[in-house]
C-alpha cells in the first residue's frame, strides 16, 4: 500500500505513455527502455488481470504493469518474442546450470518449501554469487532499489532483479532480491555466468526474517503467450541441472 499522491498519478501516467510509445515504434533501439514494458511481456497472461489499476493506494509499480497489458496491441507479445530471437543467435539447448547451490528433494518427499506456486526460494547466503541459468539475452537489469521509493526499480516486491530469455528453450528466467548485479540489458550471456549476487533487495525480502534467499522463476512462451512454470516443475528442471561453479 502507498499514500496516493499528484506525484505518484503523473509517475504511472508517464511510465504507460512511454510504454505505449515504444508499442507502437518497437525496435531494437527501444526494446529494453522501460522495464515496466519488459515486465508486463514477462508475466505470464492472466497474472495481473484482476489487479484494481485504478486504486492510487495500491502497489504503483504493479499498477503501470496492468495498465500497459490493457492497453498492449492483440499480438504484440509475439512480435516482442520474434524480436528477441533476432537479437540473440540460439546455440542449441544444453543442461542447465542450478544458479545457486540447491538440493532439489527427492521425487515423493514431502519437504516443505516456501509455498509460491510458480517461483523457488533458494535459500543461501547473501552474497553468493548467481550464475546464469542458461545462456541468453539479458532484457531487465535492475539495481538501486530503495525501500522508500516504490519506483526505484519496475518490482517493489523484486528489488533488485535480472531477467533473461533463452530463445533455445524458448524460455524467461527471472533473479529476483538481488544485491549486485552485474549484468546490463541487451548483453548475451552464457550458461554459467554471473549476473549478481544474493541479497535482500524487494520489499517481502527485506522484512525482519526474510531475505537470505534467491527468488526463482521460469516462465515459457507459448505461441503469443507467456505461461508459468511451478514451483514443482522448476524443481524437476533443477534436479538434472548441474551445479553451480
Amino acid at each position: 500500500m502507498v499514500t496516493p499522491s499528484d506525484d505518484i498519478e503523473i509517475r504511472v501516467a508517464l511510465e504507460v505513455a512511454k510504454a505505449e510509445d515504444i508499442m507502437v515504434h518497437l525496435s531494437p533501439a527501444n526494446a529494453f527502455s522501460s522495464g515496466f514494458l519488459v515486465s508486463a511481456i514477462y508475466y505470464h497472461d492472466g497474472f495481473l488481470d484482476g489487479y484494481p489499476a485504478n486504486r492510487p493506494d495500491v502497489d504503483p509499480t504493479s499498477r503501470i504493469d496492468a495498465l500497459i497489458l490493457q492497453a498492449m496491441p492483440r499480438g504484440f507479445k509475439a512480435r516482442y518474442f520474434n524480436l528477441l530471437r533476432s537479437l540473440y543467435q540460439a546455440r542449441g539447448k544444453a543442461p542447465l546450470t542450478r544458479p545457486v547451490p540447491y538440493e532439489p528433494p527427492a521425487r515423493g518427499s514431502r519437504r516443505m518449501e516456501i509455498a509460491h506456486d510458480d517461483a523457488l526460494d533458494m535459500f543461501v547466503d547473501e552474497g553468493t554469487p548467481v550464475e546464469a541459468a542458461a545462456g541468453g539475452l539479458v532484457i531487465e537489469a535492475e539495481t538501486g532499489w530503495k525501500a522508500e521509493d516504490p519506483f526505484s526499480t519496475s518490482a517493489i516486491r523484486g528489488g533488485n532483479e535480472v531477467i533473461v530469455y533463452d530463445p533455445a528453450g524458448n524460455r524467461f528466467y527471472r533473479y529476483c532480491h538481488l544485491d549486485a548485479v552485474l549484468v546490463g540489458v541487451g548483453q548475451a550471456v552464457e550458461r554459467g555466468d554471473y549476473l549478481g549476487t544474493v541479497g535482500h533487495t524487494g520489499y517481502n525480502a527485506v522484512l525482519p526474517g526474510h531475505g537470505q534467499h534467491l527468488h526463482f522463476e521460469i516462465n515459457r512462451v507459448d505461441g503469443g503467450a507467456t505461461r508459468s512454470v511451478s514451483r514443482t516443475e522448476i524443481q524437476e528442471v533443477l534436479r538434472t541441472a548441474e551445479g553451480p561453479r
